[in-house]
């Protein structure tokens, strides 16, 4: 909403009446059909259908409420309109911060690793007790490698590759400090709900700033045999900071032919 209140601060009286269905209209059409594409919805084909057909049903009546809220955000209360009122969707007892609850961390201790200690400033060992603070909280984006294995096992060549893979990577971008690479291990890390709910090993995900809830998911990993510039190029188009992308365009516009050719190569493919 960050756009629709910042461009309502530049208009006021009629002026401000025609962005009902200009400006909203346009964000409600961008940003918010994504609602219904965050992974615990997604993955669920009747939860999918009913999001999308409250959109479909309701659209006009919440680009109106999204307006009333960017002119006035401490008097309107958004959830309880679109909940309540616009919609009549929700149980009864939803509000605000009953939404705000769903995504902190149970009160039940969380199995987890220790976070990693003496780590580069953009590669982290990503842990379940600190997943707010290292993913859903952290402004920037995080890119995070899953795979699972017990504490007797041994990561397999795939898992071995891709987190050589991020530490490369995360040495050509250091100088991007929006853009952090981590990996985790589900198989010692109880990540807290929604988030963990649809996580997958051998999965890279992205957690768009400003998109936490709504991360971008690359499965299609070739058995580990991806390119730097596979890895670079998943990074650039599915980041959700506008610095993080200048960052990076910046640091691929200094590539030579032959370091361009390097980062290319699927230099694993014979060790696999």
């Amino acid at each position: 909403l960050e756009d629709l209140i910042k461009e309502v601060r530049l208009h006021h009286g009629a002026k401000v009446q025609n962005l009902a269905f200009g400006k909203a209209e346009e964000i409600i059409q961008e940003r918010y059909t994504g609602i219904c594409k965050q992974s615990a919805i997604w993955l669920n084909e009747t939860r999918r259908a009913a999001c999308e057909n409250l959109l479909d049903q309701h659209e006009e009546a919440i680009v109106v409420d999204l307006l009333a809220f960017a002119r006035n955000q401490e008097a309107f209360d958004l959830t309880n309109q679109l909940c309540h009122v616009t919609m009549r969707c929700c149980p009864k007892n939803v509000n605000f911060s009953t939404l705000i609850t769903e995504i902190k961390v149970p009160k039940k201790e969380l199995w987890s690793e220790r976070p990693g200690s003496d780590e580069p400033v953009n590669f982290k060992k990503l842990v379940a007790s600190a997943w707010l603070e290292q993913v859903v909280e952290r402004p920037g984006d995080v890119v995070s490698y899953q795979f699972n294995h017990s504490q007797w096992e041994q990561p397999d060549a795939m898992d071995k590759f891709m987190v050589e893979l991020l530490k490369e990577a995360s040495e050509i971008i250091r100088e991007c400090p929006t853009i952090i690479l981590g990996t985790v291990n589900l198989g010692l890390n109880d990540i807290p709900d929604p988030f963990g709910s649809f996580l997958e090993p051998k999965t890279l995900s992205m957690w768009g700033h400003e998109a936490k809830q709504q991360p971008h998911f690359k499965k299609d990993l070739a058995g580990g045999d991806l390119s730097v510039q596979d890895l670079l190029d998943f990074i650039m188009t599915s980041a959700g900071m506008k610095e993080s992308v200048k960052c990076m365009e910046g640091v691929a516009g200094r590539f030579d032919k032959p370091r361009l050719r390097e980062l290319q190569r699927h230099k694993f493919r014979d060790e696999l």
